[in-house]
Order: C-alpha cells, then structure tokens, then sequence
C-alpha cells in the first residue's frame, strides 16, 4: 500500500503531534513492511524525518510555519492533489482533514487535556 503522511501540522509548538509521528513514521518504516510511505513535509519539520529520509519519498512544500493561511490551503489543495496521485491512503494526524480527498483518510484526533498544576 502508498500511504502519504501530511506532516505539515507539526511544529515546535505542536508537542503532542511531533511527538507521535517522531516516533510513529520511523516505526512504521523500519517495520519491515511492505508499504510505502511519502511524507509532506514543510522546510520547518523535514529534520524531523533525517533518520528515514532515504526510506521514505519526502515531498517538502514551501509554506511558513507563520502563514496558517497558506497551510490550510496546502491540507485543502496541495495534500489531496499529491494524495490522488500515488497514494491509496491519506493520514493526516492533525484533527482536520483533507475535504475532498481523492482517497481513504485516515484523520487523527486530537484531544487537548488541561490538567489542574
């Protein structure tokens, strides 16, 4: 199976997210399966991913991690329009999803909990 992983929701303030996929995508890699994985990545979190850069196919889009906007219509339009070609499976670890993706999502949620000090 082509699963395509958006990445582009993790950010030095996301701890939660980065620390999931930090140890989940290289987990998945070096399981030894038969997938295959494309991460899109932002030229912010690609370091993230050093350890399996060569394992995996990385597409790196150029949005600012300052710019929500532009990182919305990437999940919106980028992201699918990659997913549709190449992929027989979207995952997207950030609580909201593709619209319109041209395959199987799988939309991870997130819950924040506020714990009392």
């Amino acid at each position: 199976m082509r699963i395509t992983i958006n990445t582009l929701s993790v950010t030095d303030g996301n701890e939660g997210i980065r620390t999931m996929l930090g140890g989940l995508v290289p987990a998945l890699v070096n399981a030894g399966s038969e997938h295959r994985y494309r991460l899109v990545c932002n030229r912010a979190n690609q370091s993230l991913f050093a350890s399996v850069a060569d394992q995996v196919d990385m597409v790196v889009v150029g949005h600012s991690r300052r710019r929500p906007l532009a990182r919305i219509v990437h999940d919106q339009v980028t992201v699918p329009r990659l997913a549709r070609h190449g992929a027989d499976l979207l995952v997207t670890p950030s609580t909201v999803g593709s619209l319109l993706s041209p395959v199987p999502q799988v939309v991870v949620v997130v819950a924040h909990l506020a714990l009392p000090s």
